[in-house]
């Protein structure tokens, strides 16, 4: 049921939600929209440096943690679409298939994004801005039915926006400047993995002084 008339479903049931998002990130994310960030463990670095107080803190503090959220769920729906959805041609006739499963696990990967923003952007203090944000994400989502080229272009266009967020409400969320910086910076898509560090051998064990020696 679409409850407030912006072209999406309404989606209430928690099995359905955890069916749409896939992301255990969700979860928390809630926690911290409902709580503030009281809630999160003490000297965790995603912790405000100054706890937020009021509606209006609370609210910004909300779209920090869904923008960070969105920007995971945007480079798993990019690395899918990069994968199952640019063949040209006649292969390129695969993404309209409905009954694909590539396709369907891309249709709701995107129906995710929307979700996670709709659980943290209607909060208290959030009022008429949080709308227009709401729309600006919706009207940036990639889908099946895009050229190539038009799809990867909201990518960026939504990667932008959601940095933008970061970088917008996290002063008023009580994050320092390194925090924010951080925030903003992470999550880029086709960044490399890190290196994993050095095998490091255990030395062999000493002979305590004897000489091991071999009968002639």
């Amino acid at each position: 049921m679409d409850q407030d008339n912006d072209g999406w479903t309404d989606v209430t049931d928690p099995r359905e939600i955890k069916k749409l998002t896939g992301v255990k990130g969700v979860q928390s994310m809630q926690k911290q929209a409902q709580g503030g960030p009281a809630a999160a463990q003490a000297g965790d670095p995603d912790t405000p440096v100054k706890p937020p107080t009021g509606q209006g803190a609370q609210a910004a503090f909300a779209k920090v943690a869904a923008a960070r959220t969105m920007l995971k769920q945007l480079n798993r729906v990019r690395s899918m679409y990069d994968k199952n959805m640019t063949a040209t041609g006649l292969a390129g006739l695969q993404d309209y298939n409905p009954f694909r499963q590539e396709n369907q696990e891309f249709d709701g990967a995107v129906a995710a994004i929307p979700l996670l923003a709709r659980q943290a952007f209607r909060v208290a203090g959030s009022g008429a801005d949080s709308d227009r944000e709401l729309k600006l994400i919706t009207d940036s989502l990639p889908n099946r039915w895009g050229f190539i080229a038009t799809n990867r272009e909201r990518f960026k266009s939504l990667d932008n926006v959601l940095r933008g967020f970061i970088t917008s409400y996290g002063p008023l969320a009580g994050y320092s400047g390194d925090q924010i910086k951080r925030f903003a910076s992470s999550d880029m898509y086709g960044a490399p993995l890190p290196k994993a560090p050095p095998v490091r051998r255990a030395p062999p064990p000493a002979s305590a002084g004897w000489k091991i020696t071999r009968k002639q």
